[in-house]
């Protein structure tokens, strides 16, 4: 089962509005006017594998936005407006293998940001602002192939 919303004039979304939503695999926002989602967005939605949250203009997310998606594989965070990110953002998420943060204004990035990626495969994070990284940030990527 699959859902795209993508490119629409969304600008926001209610809490647990996929609660009922159990069997998705397949989420599309991307393209909208999304600013902000609240934290329990995505609630109800854990058969999810693949969130495309790309090219809308979300400046922050809560930190516990993601953690009931265990079985989320990718998620695209790509083309928004993130300036920082939540060093628990992605607590649990130990299934994720692609990452894309990419084109976002993102400065620098809390140091166990990455730590339960543990099966992370593929990190696109080109044009950002970072000017210095921790140095163990990457410390537990020990199955990623692409940077």
């Amino acid at each position: 089962l699959d859902r795209s919303l993508s490119f629409n004039f969304i600008t926001s979304l209610p809490e647990r509005v996929f609660v009922d939503l159990t069997n998705l695999q397949f989420l599309s926002l991307s393209f909208n006017f999304i600013t902000s989602l609240p934290e329990r967005v995505f609630v109800g939605l854990t058969s999810l594998q693949f969130l495309h949250l790309r090219s809308n203009s979300i400046s922050s997310l809560p930190e516990r936005i993601f953690v009931n998606l265990r079985n989320l594989n990718f998620l695209d965070l790509s083309s928004n407006s993130l300036t920082s990110l939540p060093e628990m953002l992605f607590a649990n998420l130990l299934n994720l293998q692609g990452l894309s943060l990419s084109f976002n204004f993102i400065t620098s990035l809390p140091e166990r940001v990455f730590v339960d990626l543990t099966s992370l495969q593929f990190l696109h994070f080109s044009s950002n602002s970072i000017t210095s990284l921790p140095e163990t940030v990457f410390a537990n990527l020990t199955k990623l192939q692409h940077l």
